[in-house]
């Protein structure tokens, strides 16, 4: 599998959740913000990382997220790692093995 580097600060605006044993087959929209206004909210986020942790249950079929013009999100393939291919739209994070931020991995290549 290959490594997701994902924005951490901003978190997914849409987000898509299928469980068969849970009977889930939902979409949440979190809002529309920029990285301002998400310091000042006062509710619970779900972020990436929450994603991932959710993913590590089992108890999920597709868990995905859409990828907007202001997330950086891109993967590492196994047999290139110095390669970044940049991803957009809808991607399912079971696909992937979670790497971290893209900060702290573009801090490793320096």
């Amino acid at each position: 599998m290959n490594k997701l580097y994902y924005d951490y600060i901003l978190p997914p605006r849409k987000i898509r959740l299928k469980s068969k044993s849970l009977n889930i087959d939902t979409t949440i929209e979190q809002g529309n913000w920029d990285s301002e206004e998400i310091n000042n909210i006062k509710c619970d986020i779900i972020s990436v990382d929450d994603l991932f942790n959710l993913a590590k249950t089992g108890l999920f079929t597709e868990i995905s997220y859409l990828i907007d013009k202001d997330m950086t999100t891109y993967y590492r393939p196994q047999n290139c790692p110095y390669q970044r291919i940049q991803l957009k739209g809808w991607i399912n994070i079971l696909d992937y093995i979670q790497g971290g931020n893209w900060t702290e991995d573009n801090m490793r290549w320096i």
